[in-house]
């Protein structure tokens, strides 16, 4: 294999000098010129002699089957149509140069989707309305770093996996640099988004200043940020619910009332009614006194049970994130993974679903665990988890899930695809 480069003034006499075997050889392409060609092996002192050492360079296929073409790749590729794509690349060159790398945009796709791809070295991935793991929009915004949009733009939630780059004036968070790949947590086709664009990069470049200790300090400040807003959330979510509950309990009352005036023959019945939904409305209205300080207390017990490492809250959804789940059946210890316990605190229909994060086996999150949407069979102990989710105990119930995905039931042994020795063993010394 010989590689070919553009031919300067006095780079043949240069090569020559050193005993580099050269080849002037006419191409069409990519593009109609004359290279000078040389063998594969002298690629790097060819390009020392060049003044190419420090430079990005690519090989890319040409007309003659035994040259590649060594060439400075393009700067900045946006791999989707940009409305405003002409004044985004101005931005992103001038960071691509300062930085001596190459920059590819892309729009959406989260990592773990289909069609993702890594950066490759010396190489960053812009990633317009992304975030590096699934997540849901957190609010909306018209104006970023003090720049007016001229519209409300959603801005998803960060995910707490990257170095945070946040707007401090309004305290939300708008992009996460994670492996190389800067994800922008909003949409940047817009007129000013190439403003805000620069803002991001330019506080990207003070973070890339810091000393690890002053970077993993500004990160503590950011985490405790989240979880006071998670805390919060989670805190709204359960008196969401009540308060569903309260509105549901005085609309009844009142049609209660109204139908005593009705008819005479169901006097009876109404005025019953009216008694019993009188005494739910009262306990509910007693109970809503006391949530702020019930419901605080809650969470903080929830993030402290053992083996919970995060508490999150999503719509309607708390998810409590679990350390690395284990099994030991007949002396023989398996890996079965982390989970993500999804609690829902909908009214009409609570519920709780378990997620393997880590690995699927046959489509199952675990042996107890039977299809994709995480329903699990809890057996003889469904009875307390209603119990528990009915009564709110989130804390309680979380260790009675974390207790059970511990356990495997030796009936399912017969059944090839819920076999607990379908998922790894468990490395020495590998369980905390």
């Amino acid at each position: 294999m010989w590689f070919g480069i553009e031919n300067k003034p006095g780079l043949e006499e240069k090569l020559a000098r050193v005993h580099i075997p050269v080849v002037l050889t006419p191409i069409v392409e990519p593009r109609e010129m004359t290279c000078l060609a040389f063998p594969e092996e002298d690629r790097t002192r060819v390009l020392a002699l060049a003044d190419l050492q420090n430079e990005l360079m690519e090989d890319v296929s040409t007309n003659n089957r035994e040259v590649r073409l060594l060439q400075k790749p393009e700067r900045v590729v946006f791999t989707h149509t940009f409305e405003y794509e002409a004044q985004l690349k101005d931005v992103f060159t001038a960071y691509a140069n300062r930085k001596n790398i190459r920059i590819k945009i892309f729009s959406g796709n989260n990592r773990n989707t289909s069609g993702w791809t890594e950066p490759t070295r010396n190489e960053i991935h812009i990633r317009s309305l992304s975030s590096p793991k699934e997540t849901s929009v957190g609010e909306t915004r018209n104006v970023m770093f003090g720049v007016n949009l001229g519209y409300s733009a959603k801005i998803l939630k960060p995910s707490g996996l990257g170095l945070q780059i946040i707007d401090y004036e309004l305290g939300i968070t708008l992009a996460e640099f994670f492996e190389n790949s800067l994800f922008l947590l909003f949409n940047i086709d817009i007129q000013r988004g190439p403003i805000v664009i620069n803002k991001i990069l330019e506080q990207l470049d003070e973070i890339e200043k810091q000393t690890p200790e002053e970077r993993e300090n500004m990160q503590e400040k950011i985490k405790e940020r989240v979880l006071l807003r998670d805390r919060t959330e989670y805190v709204m979510a359960c008196k969401k619910r009540i308060q569903n509950e309260t509105n549901t309990a005085r609309s009844k009352l009142e049609e209660a009332r109204k139908s005593i005036d009705e008819a005479q023959r169901t006097i009876a019945i109404a005025v019953r009614n009216e008694l019993e939904l009188s005494k739910r409305l009262s306990g509910l209205e007693i109970f809503g006194s006391e949530l702020q300080q019930r419901f605080e207390r809650e969470f903080d017990q929830l993030t402290k049970v053992p083996g919970v490492t995060k508490v999150s809250v999503d719509k309607d959804n708390i998810n409590v994130f679990t350390e690395t789940i284990f099994i030991t059946f007949e002396n023989v210890e398996y890996e079965i993974g982390k989970f993500r316990i999804q609690i829902s605190t909908s009214e009409s229909h609570p519920a709780v679903n378990c997620f393997n994060l880590d690995r699927r086996i046959r489509k199952h999150h675990h042996p107890h665990v039977h299809n994709d949407e995480g329903r699990v069979c809890f057996g003889n102990i469904s009875a307390s988890i209603a119990k528990l989710l009915g009564a709110y105990e989130y804390a309680v119930l979380a260790q009675v899930i974390i207790r059970f995905l511990h356990t495997f039931n030796p009936e399912y042994i017969d059944q090839p695809d819920l076999r607990v020795d379908n998922w790894p063993e468990a490395k020495k010394g590998g369980k905390s």
